[in-house]
């Protein structure tokens, strides 16, 4: 877990290089992500389907997850369930991105911590990931 220090401008740095894998399909939302986790300070990780995302939690042990629940291949909310079977203990903080504005009430059941909705402010995205980063609430 890494802690965050605040800026004189509002935003997070966090204190250590905290690592964030972004799982999103759409390569222009995953380059703004990436662009602007990394401008922040963030280690950041970026994959484009649910297997990869899959492959790189288990690989790299992410701090947080940013997570599009509309991904090819495995969907979000089936990449979590595959994650929390293969590995039960892990207690990363998940940030959803999402166009609903409903979040399903069984995510917050396996550690989605964040919902953002679609279309977002990428300051509000980057100071959610702080605050989770940080160890606090998105």
């Amino acid at each position: 877990m890494t802690h965050s220090t605040p800026h004189t401008n509002g935003t997070f740095a966090p204190t250590r290089s905290a690592s964030v894998l972004v799982a999103e399909d759409d390569a222009a939302i995953r380059g703004l992500l990436t662009e602007a986790l990394e401008a922040a300070g963030f280690r950041v990780w970026p994959v484009r389907d649910g297997f990869a995302a899959l492959n790189e939690v288990r690989r790299a042990a992410p701090d947080v997850v940013v997570l599009d629940l509309g991904l090819p291949l495995l969907d979000g909310q089936e990449f979590l369930d595959a994650w929390r079977t293969v590995e039960p203990s892990r207690n990363v903080p998940i940030l959803v991105l999402s166009a609903s504005p409903e979040l399903p009430p069984l995510l917050a059941s396996v550690g989605v911590q964040g919902h953002i909705t679609k279309p977002f402010d990428i300051d509000v995205v980057v100071a959610a990931v702080a605050r989770l980063a940080a160890g606090e609430r998105a």
